[in-house]
């Protein structure tokens, strides 16, 4: 390489499992070693610099997500697969059950929160079997949704909801409007841009 000749380095760096970090620097010939071992200080840094930043917004980033689980999960019921096994009329010998069955067939929906699973409580009825509505919901949620994302979308309020009883004007959250269908399902359709009148 001519000294003072200008290359461009592409580098990536594994920040954790599933995020990258790529950058392109300039470098002039002379600054590069024999060995081939990049010698600028000031890039060295500046690259140290910006991990440094982007390992505080992941920080950040899963503080506000940690606090919008607790949020979540602190409105409302949330009940474990053994809860709902014991409000059945006739109990499945298995504990997991009919939990399990109902989510694999996507009748419902859990989180894991602190290493447990939960199901909300909005999701059933007085006889702890699932609402119908929750299938139709959650068939909209194609897979690429986690059920945090899924949690949410029922736990904050919607635009596409209106309250009712003096509240017409306020947004709705759709965990409270389940005996509106129509509403909840227009909601949800309106959010990935599916909706056909």
């Amino acid at each position: 390489m001519t000294p003072g000749a200008v290359t461009t380095f592409t580098t990536s760096c594994r920040l954790e499992p599933g995020i990258f970090f790529i950058f392109n620097s300039r470098f002039v010939a002379g600054q590069i070693r024999r060995d081939g071992v990049f010698a600028n200080i000031w890039a060295v840094s500046r690259i140290e610099a910006i991990m440094k930043s982007l390992s505080q917004i992941i920080d950040d980033g899963r503080r506000r997500e940690e606090a919008t689980h607790r949020e979540i999960m602190a409105a409302g019921e949330w009940l474990t697969a053994e809860q709902i096994n014991a409000r059945q009329s006739a109990p499945p010998v298995d504990r997991k059950q009919p939990a399990s069955d109902w989510q694999k067939s996507r009748r419902i929906f859990s989180v894991i929160f602190d290493d447990k699973e939960y199901f909300a409580g909005y999701q059933f009825d007085t006889m702890c079997q699932p609402l119908p509505i929750i299938r139709d919901l959650l068939a909209v949620f194609d897979p690429r949704y986690d059920s945090w994302t899924i949690a949410a979308w029922f736990h904050f309020p919607n635009g596409w909801i209106a309250g009712t009883r003096g509240h017409e004007d306020e947004p709705m959250a759709p965990m409270d409007a389940l005996d509106r269908p129509d509403d909840v399902i227009t909601a949800v359709q309106f959010m990935h841009g599916g909706y056909v009148a």
